[in-house]
């Protein structure tokens, strides 16, 4: 069986709502976070 050789590419996003706890202290804002993944099998 021959196998393949492939690229692939991901992106992902992420958000984390802040709760009131967090509101009322500092910094308390919600966090985002970006995400890039690049692989090549072979």
């Amino acid at each position: 069986m021959a196998s393949r050789s492939y690229i692939w590419a991901q992106a992902d996003y992420g958000i984390f709502y802040a709760g009131n706890f967090l509101k009322e202290t500092h910094p308390g804002r919600n966090l985002n976070s970006w995400a890039l993944w690049v692989g090549y099998k072979f």
